[in-house]
Parts: C-alpha cells; structure tokens; sequence
C-alpha cells in the first residue's frame, strides 16, 4: 500500500469517527437549548402506517452513530483494501446512514399549530434539506475517500467481472411490506390481549424491557413475528420440479 493510499485511508477514518465524537464530547448548557414548538393535535401523528418504520431507522442510525459503526465499516473496508466490491460495500452503508438519518424525525411546523409535516410535502422536503448538517457531510466524504482509496489507490490489475443483474428494488420493496405486514399483526394481536401500543414507535421501541414489564402482552410480539415467517416460507416456497424416472 502506497503513502497516499495509506494517508487517504487515515482520513477516511477521522471522517467516519466524527459523528461518534460529537455524541460523545461534552457539551454547554448553551448546546441544549432550544424553544418548544406548538406540535398541534397529537392525535393526527397515529395516522401514517410509517411512523413505526421511521422510529425503528432512527434508533438504528442512532446506535449506529454512538456505538462507531461508520469506523467499523471503515476498518472493514481497510481490511479488504485490495477489493473494489468490499470498498463499495462500505462507500453505501455509509452513505445510507448520511441519507437516512434526516429522513426519520417527524418534522412539526414552526408557525402553525396545524401538527406533522405530511410525508413527502413541500415544507417536509424543505425541513428535510436544512436538516442534513456535519454528521452527514463527514459521512459522505468517508464514502468518498474510501472509494477512492479502494478504486484509484487500490492494487491494479483486479480482474473486472460482470456482477449478475440483482432487482435491489424487490428485494427492499419485499422487506418494507414484511415490516408493515408484521408492525399491523402485533398492533393487532396485543392490542386484542388488552395491551397498547403507540404508533409513532417501531418494533424496537415495543420490546423495551421497562415498558415489558408494564405491558406484558408486547410479549406476542415474538410469536407473532415467528408464525409470520413461516408462514411467508410456507407460501413464497418455490414448488420443485418432480424428476421422472425413466
């Protein structure tokens, strides 16, 4: 590995550990302010069958942000400085964690009490916007340098092969409607038990134990989550061809 190969990889590193510092360094009193916003009739945020899956994509990026994962992927990459495929890998997990992290919070409007920002709207799109900041920024520019070091500082002579064509968009499209289908069934199933449960929380949210012990039918969640998988195996299973036998 070349010095500027190495240089670039350092770099990608301290980019990547940037987010993680700044949850984890002191901060002022002045750091913690803010105003309280009029949030408007709470009621209309049970409305969206999203919530839950934007709940649970913050706590991932969250714990993914506190706990050093841009650097392990980083790291990971490092380990595998020679592939092209590894350092794409990483360039695009980091680059998820930078894109997805603005796109969970549920935005309320600063000059009305009319409650959410609705999905997909214009003043959503605007809030959205303003909300990528430095721990994105840093994200994207780990991408970047790992690419680099990976394509244009990588070893040369990687045979070029022709990567099979994978539908990604099924197979995110399969796991979003799983997610809604089993977030419907255990809202169903322990809310029938007696139980409650918010949607503006995800699954992750659910199955606190703190809120376990309060509410123990969220215990159904895992039989519930179990007898959907096999059921969705039992009816997506490839039927096999019987061989004839001469």
């Amino acid at each position: 590995m070349s010095r500027l190969a190495l240089l670039v990889w350092v770099a990608a590193l301290a980019t990547a550990a940037y987010p993680t510092w700044d949850t984890w360094r002191p901060r002022s009193d002045s750091e913690y302010g803010g105003s309280i916003a009029c949030l408007g009739d709470l009621s209309s945020w049970d409305k969206s069958p999203f919530l839950p899956l934007r709940s649970d994509l913050a706590t991932l990026t969250q714990l993914a942000t506190t706990w050093a994962v841009p650097v392990l992927v980083v790291l990971t990459a490092l380990g595998h400085w020679h592939s092209a495929a590894a350092g794409r890998r990483a360039a695009a997990v980091l680059t998820l964690i930078a894109f997805v992290k603005p796109l969970t919070p549920v935005y309320a409007g600063d000059a009305s009490c009319e409650g959410p920002l609705h999905l997909f709207s214009l003043g959503w799109f605007e809030t959205v916007a303003v909300a990528y900041g430095p721990w994105e920024l840093f994200l994207l520019t780990a991408a970047l340098l790992v690419l680099l070091a990976t394509h244009a500082l990588g070893p040369a002579g990687e045979p070029a092969t022709a990567a099979p064509f994978r539908p990604s968009w099924h197979r995110g499209l399969t796991l979003l409607i799983d997610y809604l289908a089993v977030t419907l069934l255990v809202t169903l199933a322990v809310r029938i038990a007696g139980g409650w449960l918010s949607t503006m929380e995800g699954l992750l949210q659910w199955l606190r134990f703190e809120q376990v012990l309060e509410d123990p039918a969220r215990l159904l969640c895992y039989p519930v989550l179990v007898l959907y998988i096999l059921l969705r195996r039992r009816f997506t299973r490839r039927p096999t061809l019987a061989r004839g036998v001469a």
